[in-house]
């Protein structure tokens, strides 16, 4: 049985209009090709959606357009970077902590090779 559970992922955050849909242990992503029209499978994050019903106090959820990773950061400041891979294996996470006096972190978006945070002051890369 598939259970679709919708996440938006923001358009500014992963450089294309996507939702993803969780299909047991696996993160769907699919992107909106066009308005009302179909919806194209773009990917699959393995043991993705797992990974992130353990996150309690996420606050985003984010990929750059390529899918590499995902980046589940948290009210806590914590950077939960999951690796996807291909072929069927489970990714790697890595965890980063921000640490410091920042405020609040407000928005965040994902590039390929970087992950840009937004406080109510200041630009973190």
């Amino acid at each position: 049985e598939r259970h679709l559970q919708q996440n938006r992922l923001s358009p500014l955050s992963s450089g294309i209009n996507a939702e993803y849909g969780s299909h047991n242990v696996d993160a769907c992503v699919y992107e909106v090709v066009s308005e009302g029209g179909p919806w194209k499978h773009s990917r699959t994050c393995n043991a993705l959606n797992t990974i992130q019903a353990t996150k309690t106090q996420k606050k985003f959820i984010v990929s750059p357009q390529s899918g590499r990773y995902t980046a589940i950061i948290d009210i806590s400041r914590n950077v939960y970077l999951y690796m996807c891979t291909e072929g069927g294996n489970v990714g790697t996470m890595s965890i980063v902590s921000i640490e410091g006096d920042m405020s609040e972190i407000v928005g965040v978006t994902a590039r390929e090779s970087s992950i840009l945070l937004l406080t109510e002051d200041s630009f973190i890369r």
